[in-house]
């Protein structure tokens, strides 16, 4: 498709960046009663978690729309630079500050791109676009967005007419889809047999209270139980081996997002140092830190924050990134692994199952550093998750952009 526009790094069709926040804020306020299970702890020792995070330094939301924003906080992505354009005119002095923090961890760019049609096109051009006068105009010249983060090299180029372009759709309802996985898989799974069909560490096993076969019917309970065992499989193998302190997860969901088996599981590192993109993010907090005196991650919140992209749950928050590596990608940030970022993490994926029918995920996650007399170059508790396209669909999510440019 050369005849495309493609002098771009990565592109995203998310029409509303703050989308998914807003809809997983309800299921937080919804969901925020829970069991008496829900409120047991499996925390690091103390020398252990991270002061890196402040979340209570956060003002308001309405704060920082009245006083950075004029009032006037726009939540189309569309709408990006006429934010950026009027937080740059904000007289109050904490706006200011923010606004510098911003350009110095961001950078922002607009660009159009302008192409033809054949007048036998258009007619189907006309079609995908739900005959949409104006949208059609919009395809004449289209609007590239562009944001890249100086520090994890990260880059996200938005073309908001992408949403509309065609691609192929299965008849077949997504939990009918899934439905059948689990019957196909219950008998021959081996995670239902882990006991005579896994391998077992050289301490023996840790063990949740659930092993559930199908990843959809996870209750609050037991998904908070999954990743509470996580810590406590990450503290029995740092005793084991003392200089393994650097702990790390991956949480894919079904074969389209990765899963080897269809049996929800999860795959923990404990390696000698950070690896591959959690690493880059330890070195770009740890640059940012040394260059401008400040908290890269505090920064980053509190950047997301003032736009409206974030949703605190106690002691975690959640953010909806101006960067995304996936579709519908949010990061999760607490101090140290607790029930709340957990609680958090679970209604982000139920958000994906409820209300935007995306069953198939990706996450990876990175726990604080466990060995004390190395962690200042720790990261808090950070969890990267999206989706993964439709998992029913003939469409793959991952091309050419994701894998090399």
């Amino acid at each position: 498709r050369s005849h495309q526009p493609m002098f771009f790094k990565r592109c995203r069709n998310r029409i509303l960046i703050q989308a998914v926040i807003v809809i997983f804020l309800f299921c937080c306020v919804a969901m925020y009663y829970c069991s008496p299970a829900l409120k047991e702890f499996s925390f690091y020792s103390t020398s252990h978690k991270t002061e890196i995070i402040n979340l209570d330094a956060l003002l308001d939301q309405p704060f920082y729309r009245d006083n950075c924003f004029d009032g006037k906080l726009e939540s189309s992505l569309s709408q990006l630079p006429d934010n950026l354009e009027r937080w740059s005119k904000a007289y109050n002095r904490k706006c200011q500050i923010l606004w510098r923090k911003f350009h110095t961890m961001f950078k922002v760019n607009v660009r159009e791109g302008g192409i033809s049609f054949p007048t036998t096109f258009i007619k189907k051009v006309r079609q995908w676009l739900g005959e949409n006068d104006e949208l059609l105009k919009e395809a004449y010249n289209q609007k590239i967005i562009e944001v890249y983060n100086h520090y994890n090299h990260e880059q996200t180029v938005f073309n908001l007419l992408r949403s509309k372009r065609p691609t192929s759709i299965s008849n077949q309802d997504p939990k009918e889809y899934v439905r059948k996985l689990d019957e196909e898989t219950k008998e021959s799974c081996d995670f239902c047999h882990y006991k005579t069909s896994t391998a077992e560490d050289i301490f023996g096993r840790i063990e949740s209270h659930s092993s559930k076969h199908n990843p959809l019917n996870l209750s609050e309970e037991e998904f908070v139980d999954l990743f509470n065992t996580s810590v406590k499989w990450f503290k029995k193998a740092n005793s084991v081996d003392k200089e393994s302190c650097y702990p790390m997860m991956i949480y894919d969901t079904l074969p389209k997002g990765g899963a080897s088996q269809f049996h929800p599981h999860a795959h923990g590192f404990l390696a000698t140092q950070y690896l591959s993109h959690i690493k880059i993010q330890s070195d770009a907090a740890s640059a940012y830190r040394d260059e401008n005196g400040s908290e890269f991650w505090n920064d980053f919140i509190e950047i997301h924050h003032a736009l409206g992209l974030t949703v605190r749950f106690g002691d975690a928050i959640a953010l909806s990134p101006l960067t995304p590596v996936r579709e519908h990608e949010v990061i999760l940030l607490s101090n140290y692994p607790n029930t709340d970022i957990f609680r958090l993490f679970y209604y982000v994926i139920q958000t994906y199952y409820q209300k935007l029918k995306r069953m198939c995920f990706s996450t990876g996650i990175a726990y604080p550093i466990m060995c004390s007399d190395i962690n200042k170059d720790s990261l808090p508790t950070l969890v990267r998750i999206g989706t993964r396209g439709q998992c029913n669909s003939y469409t793959n999510d991952v091309s050419s952009l994701e894998l090399y440019l």
